[in-house]
């Protein structure tokens, strides 16, 4: 008898799938075209995945990837766009922007995962400065200016389910105003958790098969 119940316990874990670490969709830097962070999005395009939520004098949703070769990058006042992630904006083409928040966030799906294993790692810069928020948690990380990357790292605050990551920029303009914009490279890996396939049914049904078989067979010899 024990040795059936074993052996459709060892057949569920054997056919279920260890833990395994997995890149988390939709966790992408900023000017990618979709959520698989594969491609980037050309001068000018939509993000494929940052919206923006808060603007002076902005309606949003969409973000902008600013030019490479006008100003401020060409200019070299920003740092320069890189694979893992490009300079966006409130408007294409870039222009001066009112002084004010702007607010960038991003969405992503741990419905599969154990949360304890969940870690966000990235880099960041804006014009003129910016503050990294999970959930509409609290200030996770500052930086402070636009020729240099601050880094950071989440591994807390997750919720089942969809998740918010936010970077809320300041344009520090003038009366006039200038331009103003936000450079991410982000990605995010976790643990799913494993889930029994359709065939692990089979053999816990093979295994109380045998446990009858074996309680029956016992009965007639008793």
């Amino acid at each position: 008898m024990r040795r059936a119940i074993l052996f459709s316990a060892a057949c569920v874990l054997a056919t279920s799938g260890a833990l395994s670490g997995s890149a988390i969709f939709g966790v992408c830097g900023t000017g990618f075209t979709d959520g698989t962070c594969a491609t980037l999005a050309a001068d000018g395009a939509a993000d494929g995945n940052f919206t923006l939520t808060t603007g002076v004098e902005i309606a949003g949703p969409d973000a902008f990837v600013t030019s490479e070769s006008g100003f401020p990058i060409g200019s070299g006042n920003w740092m320069a766009d890189s694979a893992l992630g490009k300079w966006i904006g409130p408007e294409s083409p870039e222009v001066n922007d009112a002084p004010g928040v702007y607010t960038y966030q991003e969405t992503f799906d741990l419905t599969r995962y154990n949360l304890a294993s969940v870690v966000l790692t990235g880099a960041f810069a804006a014009d003129n400065s910016a503050t990294v928020t999970l959930n509409g948690s609290g200030t996770l990380a500052t930086s402070s200016g636009f020729t240099s990357l601050t880094g950071f790292t989440i591994s807390a605050g997750f919720v089942a389910g969809l998740n918010t990551i936010a970077f809320v920029v300041t344009n520090d303009a003038g009366a006039t105003g200038n331009p103003t914009g936000l450079i991410v490279n982000l990605s995010g890996t976790g643990t799913l958790n494993a889930v029994p396939e359709p065939a692990s049914w089979v053999f816990v049904g093979l295994g109380f098969a045998a446990f009858g078989f074996l309680s029956f067979r016992r009965r007639l010899l008793a």
